[in-house]
């Protein structure tokens, strides 16, 4: 078996994984198989990357033919004991199992199922759509973020490699597999930021500053706009922009900016116990029967659940479920409802800040 060790100088994470477990009992963890099928195929390296005597570390475990493949797993399964959690890059799906299923076959205790698991692809995936990645592999998402690799292979072109290297060892060979591997530790050490985007929704931004600020529209008309200033827990790796029914997500590095637009006009306010209303034809407005049965019958008519409304003019801010109460709608059936912009709300830093997390919600997750 050969073991290759080196101190990461210059890492320090750009992520605040203290939140999954203390720097000492993280682990980070990718392997080299010559395949997907554990019963077929052979598991060759495994990448770990630790902390300890306060720096990184990263390890490499290979097993230089397959008769060592038992000893690899046991070296690793004595290193476990320690951790409390691994990070991976879909290794959910694949890493985890597939040394679960190796480690089942040789009868070794590999307690990793016992460890939090923490899969990158998993937090970063929903997002491909949001920051236009034309796929998950890692190797995009360290393109994504600027990153440049020694390695010019994938883990499927290693294969042969490796076959090769047991048939005749060969230091420059086995020096090619073991860069392969390094790169891919340190793409994922180098990726954690990625874990931002998911924080967004997680760890939902309070508000700094709110202001209703006078702009004009595309039609050069002037309009009102809410504009709600938030910091984020960590800074993202790219600005982050997305628009969802007029509303406006920016993020960039820790901040985030939401641009809401106010509606100055008319809206209708709906009682819902129609019954004990009477509507007014002429004044388009109901009016509960102990006030309007004062009014001629002719004049009134027994108001429906369209007609039960009272109307009010002011600024409003758009809501896609009533958050805020009490709401007003331009016509019953609309999905969508509106409160109005009074100067008790513009007071209330509790409710725009429920306003701000309902909003980035609905953005985030209609986009």
């Amino acid at each position: 078996m050969y073991i290759s060790r080196e101190c990461l100088e210059q890492f320090t994470p750009a992520y605040p994984i203290e939140q999954f477990a203390p720097w000492e009992e993280i682990l980070f963890l990718d392997i080299e198989t010559t395949g997907f099928s554990p019963a077929a195929t052979q598991l060759y390296l495994i990448g770990l990357a630790d902390f300890h005597d306060g720096k990184w570390y990263l390890q490499q475990l290979m097993a230089e033919s397959p008769q060592e493949e038992k000893a690899l797993l046991v070296r690793f399964s004595e290193m476990l004991e320690k951790y409390s959690a691994v990070i991976h890059y879909n290794g959910s799906r694949f890493d985890i199992s597939y040394l679960m299923r190796k480690a089942e076959k040789y009868e070794v205790d590999l307690p990793l199922d016992s460890l939090q698991s923490i899969d990158l692809y998993r937090q970063i995936s929903p997002w491909r759509d949001r920051l236009g990645l034309p796929d998950c592999r890692q190797r995009t998402v360290e393109e994504f973020m600027g990153l440049h690799r020694e390695d010019p292979y994938n883990g499927g072109e290693l294969i042969q490699f490796y076959k090769a290297y047991v048939d005749q060892p060969d230091n420059q060979i086995r020096d090619m597999l073991m860069q392969h591997n390094r790169d891919d530790m340190k793409g994922l050490l180098a990726i954690l930021p990625m874990l931002s985007y998911g924080d967004i929704l997680r760890k939902l931004p309070k508000i700094r500053k709110a202001a209703m600020v006078r702009t004009k529209n595309h039609r050069g008309e002037a309009v009102y706009e809410l504009t709600m200033e938030m910091t984020l827990k960590s800074a993202l790796p790219q600005t982050l922009s997305l628009q969802y029914d007029g509303i406006f997500l920016l993020a960039e590095d820790a901040k985030l900016l939401l641009r809401v637009p106010v509606l100055d006009g008319e809206l209708k306010y709906y009682y819902s116990n129609y019954k004990n209303y009477y509507y007014i034809p002429a004044l388009d407005a109901a009016y509960h029967k102990s006030v309007a049965s004062f009014a001629e019958k002719e004049y009134r008519e027994q108001a429906t659940a369209a007609t039960c409304y009272t109307r009010r003019r002011g600024y409003f801010l758009k809501q896609f479920s009533p958050v805020v109460e009490p709401y007003y709608k331009s016509d019953l059936k609309d999905s969508v409802s509106w409160f109005e912009i009074t100067a008790d709300t513009k007071k209330n830093k509790e409710l725009f800040q429920k306003y701000a997390e309902h909003l980035i919600t609905q953005i985030i997750q209609n986009t």
